[in-house]
């Protein structure tokens, strides 16, 4: 841990993290400061969360049960790590 920082970031959103891994590419040392959650509310509470609500709705077909729209795409989430996975 240091006590000098080239650079101080506020907020540790999408903006924030990029500028300061490039800086910290550059052989920075860079320091965060951040009120709420690390990543910003695009990850946290917007864009992400909002990408799987659509796809669970275009997942969701009409008269489909909602457990078998769930399941359906819990079994794809499971895939999807099990490719990432063997890598």
């Amino acid at each position: 841990m240091t006590d000098h920082f080239h650079t101080i970031v506020i907020g540790a959103g999408s903006g924030g993290m990029t500028v300061a891994v490039g800086l910290s590419n550059l052989g920075k040392q860079v320091a965060f400061i951040e009120g709420h959650h690390v990543g910003g509310d695009c990850t946290n509470v917007g864009c992400v969360p909002s990408k799987t609500l659509i796809h669970l709705a275009k997942t969701f077909k009409p008269g489909m049960n909602p457990d078998d729209a769930l399941r359906e795409v819990t079994r794809k989430r499971d895939a999807l790590r099990e490719k990432k996975q063997k890598k």
